[in-house]
């Protein structure tokens, strides 16, 4: 019983912690097309601003429609999920990089330990949403 009710509140933590990450993903929705909600090519992203390589962490709003701005459907604890293909919890380069080079096309110039800041092999959450280190 004590075992269950230590599982239950480590649970409600997790679940607490995680949903403090409050910054958007801007990508491309239409995989067909290759362009944005709104029908303007990915640069490469869908902000009207500015986002890290997984296109997360963006300033501004996601470019949905023209000559409208709304807040994205898809936030960062929903995007780490689809990239954490193998459900672990964590996204290793494997990982980050098959998403990137399907989304981007190349892998070119992106740096999996930019993002990892304690060296760990592994993105979490906070990691993915961050701005890389610019000395790795």
């Amino acid at each position: 019983m004590a075992n269950s009710m230590v599982l239950l509140w480590a649970y409600l933590a997790l679940m607490l912690w995680t949903s403090q990450v409050t910054s958007f993903c801007c990508t491309v929705q239409n995989s067909t097309s290759g362009l944005c909600p709104d029908g303007t090519k990915p640069t490469p992203c869908c902000a009207t601003q500015s986002c890290n390589v997984f296109c997360c962490n963006c300033d501004g709003k996601c470019r949905v429609y023209k000559n409208s701005l709304q807040t994205p459907d898809v936030n960062t604890v929903d995007k780490f999920r689809w990239i954490d293909t193998n459900g672990d919890g964590m996204v290793d380069e494997d990982e980050a990089l098959f998403y990137i080079n399907t989304n981007r096309g190349s892998t070119k110039g992106f740096k999996f330990d930019a993002y990892d800041k304690d060296a760990n092999g592994y993105l979490t959450i906070e990691e993915m949403d961050s701005e890389p280190n610019q000395a790795s």
